[in-house]
């Protein structure tokens, strides 16, 4: 009797812990008829798993019973916490599980607008989705207004490049951040829009500019959600005008001309002796007496831009002659010019030197050495690795050319050089009309045939003219024929309520959306299956959509024909209607693109089958991605194929070849490049 008595204390404290919520399941909630249609119902068995907790929640959900819903949900987060996609039940059951999104949907609609960013964030940080980030920016935006504590624009920091930056690329990476209290949701970069999928208080930015000649201001624009925006700028200068190398006649042993660039002259090379320039504009040479059989000199501008001329050296010069006649006359032998002026028209060129006679005759030495030409002859263009005859043509696989060469001219000396009717250089004065000039200039290349047109005047106004064709050929490995091949099939749909089709055609405009951005070669799904050809295809883009009462939510997933999955991306949208289909189109072709980049690398190791590869340090290459390998020659040859299996601690990735390729073929420094 005396242990029942001590027993019966512990019993009821059981029975208590049980029914307040211990381990007991909650009560069943009723389900709710509204409009005719029941909610808060589950399939089957209500057996009070998180899952079925879950389930009831979005039933109740799609009624607009916020609080039930909030409540079942709290119950599932607490049996289980992280959302997941995919997520295991049992077995092989799998569920797409986001209780902390939807809870943070249950309180955006009940005005808890601050409780509910904060779940959405919690989801968002373990399992991204895009409608989490869509209620997101929609529940900030409504705590902003309701508190109204937004006063600041936001704020836009251009880290690169810096002011007075000077190029000559075809286009300028752009670089920073930002940021304010509002939370930024749109970055425009010259108009170009910058992908942003959330808010945030402070947001990285790196896109390219293109760029063209002359000054490119580059303009960033940052809003935030209230509306509010923010502008400012960077002017990056271009110059693909390489500097102009002049050359006076060698007199005697002696090297005489100048260098010069608008832009600003960096480094000067001359037979392996530096100058640092430090951005002057115009430099003299100095007398250089030549050591070897031909000079060789190098100058580079403030752009990078580097022009090369190499001078066959002889020891005589056309000058010789003048200084020989002087010396031939045994009173002026010994003068040492004191004063020289030097003149020069379309028919007269000369120079007179004057020197003071011996203290006390009041005579003058005069000697004068004149030249009397006609100069009907034009100017002489030379270019360099371009055969000008008219059966032949130049042909690159590159994106760019550097036309460069050299004018000369037999008469009084050059005046300008054109190409397509922008002026390369034009002498400025009588000094800088020599008659031999070598020049840069870096062009960029279509595809298919590019002409240019060169034209070259003298100080007489005689001109010369050449057409320089280039044709620019596409290397395999960068056609489209070298991507993935890809075939969409059509996606599993779910809808709750009335089936309104809100989706049907989202396969055709995603599809249209992907041929227009050139990353995938496309297959078509049912013609390769009546064919037997689907193992041509590398891989499938699988997807479901769940359709609600105004609402869609689209996943899909590209999946090798290994059952490798190598990206995964969600688009949702709500009030649906085609013109918002079309833009969830554009939006997922975007974010495939944006996983799987076209990205260029280089073999630093190898290692058996194995090959180890040196990527940009934001190369967004995965795990399972294909990778071409290519020779780095003037058809960039393709010589294989390997595939990425994991990556490094020093984020290197390792990759192995394909069966079929030879790994004695496959040295250092080859370059790679991504299906």
């Amino acid at each position: 009797m005396v242990c029942k008595t001590k027993l019966f204390p512990v019993f009821l404290f059981v029975v208590i812990l049980f029914y307040s919520g211990g381990c007991q399941p909650l009560p069943d909630r009723e389900r709710v008829e509204k409009d005719g249609r029941w909610y808060g119902v589950t399939d089957g068995h209500f057996g009070h798993d998180w899952w079925h907790y879950y389930k009831r929640a979005l039933s109740f959900a799609d009624g607009g019973f916020w609080e039930s819903a909030g409540l079942d949900l709290q119950e599932a987060i607490r049996q289980r916490d992280d959302d997941k996609r995919d997520a295991r039940k049992f077995g092989m059951h799998f569920i797409d599980y986001f209780p902390h999104r939807e809870l943070g949907v249950a309180l955006y609609y009940q005005g808890r607008f601050e409780k509910a960013a904060q779940e959405l964030e919690i989801s968002i940080s373990t399992e991204e989705s895009a409608k989490a980030q869509f209620y997101l920016d929609a529940a900030r935006k409504a705590f902003l207004e309701k508190s109204q504590k937004n006063k600041n624009t936001p704020e836009v920091r251009i880290d690169s490049p810096q002011p007075s930056f000077i190029t000559n690329a075809f286009s300028v990476p752009i670089r920073g951040v930002a940021s304010g209290e509002a939370f930024v949701r749109h970055i425009t970069v010259n108009n170009k829009a910058i992908p942003i999928y959330v808010s945030d208080r402070e947001i990285g930015f790196h896109t390219d500019v293109p760029v063209v000649p002359g000054e490119n201001k580059i303009s960033v624009l940052a809003t935030d959600l209230m509306g509010k925006t923010f502008q400012t700028s960077v002017t990056v200068k271009v110059d693909r005008i390489g500097p102009v190398v002049s050359i006076d006649s060698l007199i005697s042993d002696v090297l005489k001309g100048f260098v010069f660039d608008d832009t600003g002259l960096a480094e000067l090379t001359v037979n392996g002796q530096k100058f640092f320039l430090n951005g002057e504009q115009r430099f003299q040479l100095p007398e250089i007496h030549p050591e070897e059989d031909e000079l060789t000199i190098t100058a580079t501008d403030l752009a990078g831009n580097v022009t090369r001329a190499r001078i066959p050296f002889t020891g005589d010069a056309e000058v010789t002659g003048a200084r020989n006649l002087l010396a031939q006359n045994a009173a002026f032998s010994e003068i040492i010019p004191s004063k020289m002026q030097v003149f020069s028209d379309s028919i007269v060129e000369g120079f007179i030197f004057t020197k003071e006679s011996p203290k006390g005759s009041g005579d003058r030495l005069y000697a004068a050495y004149l030249t009397v030409s006609a100069d009907d002859s034009p100017p002489l263009i030379e270019l360099n690795d371009i055969k000008l005859n008219n059966s032949e043509y130049k042909v690159t696989y590159l994106n760019r050319w550097h036309i460069d060469g050299k004018i000369s001219d037999e008469g009084i000396g050059l005046d300008r050089l054109e190409i397509d009717g922008e002026q390369i250089f034009r002498a400025k004065n009588t000094s800088e009309k020599k008659k031999d000039y070598f020049f840069n200039y870096l062009i960029k290349l279509r595809k298919g045939r590019n002409a240019f047109t060169l034209r070259c005047f003298d100080t007489r106004h005689n001109a010369s003219s050449k057409t320089v064709e280039i044709v620019r050929k596409i290397p395999d490995i960068q056609k489209l024929g070298s991507r993935l091949k890809v075939a969409v099939r059509d996606f599993k749909r779910d809808q709750v309520g009335d089936d309104k089709k809100l989706s049907y055609g989202f396969e055709d405009m995603l599809t249209s959306e992907m041929l227009e951005l050139r990353r995938f070669e496309f297959m078509n799904m049912e013609i390769a299956e009546l064919l037997g050809n689907t193992q041509n295809i590398d891989c499938f883009l699988i997807g479901k959509i769940l359709e609600r009462e105004n609402s869609v939510d689209i996943h899909c997933s590209l999946v090798t024909n290994e059952s490798k999955i190598l990206a995964q991306m969600d688009v949702y949208g709500e009030n649906v209607d085609k013109s918002l289909l079309k833009l969830l189109s554009r939006g997922m072709a975007l974010k495939l693109v944006d996983a799987l980049p076209v990205v260029k690398g280089e073999i630093v190791n190898i290692e058996g089958k194995e090959i180890i590869v040196n990527f940009d340090s934001k190369h967004q290459v995965k795990e399972g991605m294909e990778l071409i390998i290519y020779e780095k020659d003037k058809k960039f040859t393709e010589m294989g194929w390997a595939r990425v299996k994991y990556f490094t601690a020093e984020d290197l990735a390792v990759a192995e070849l394909n069966k079929d390729v030879e790994p004695k073929r496959i040295r250092n420094g080859m370059g790679v490049i991504t299906r």
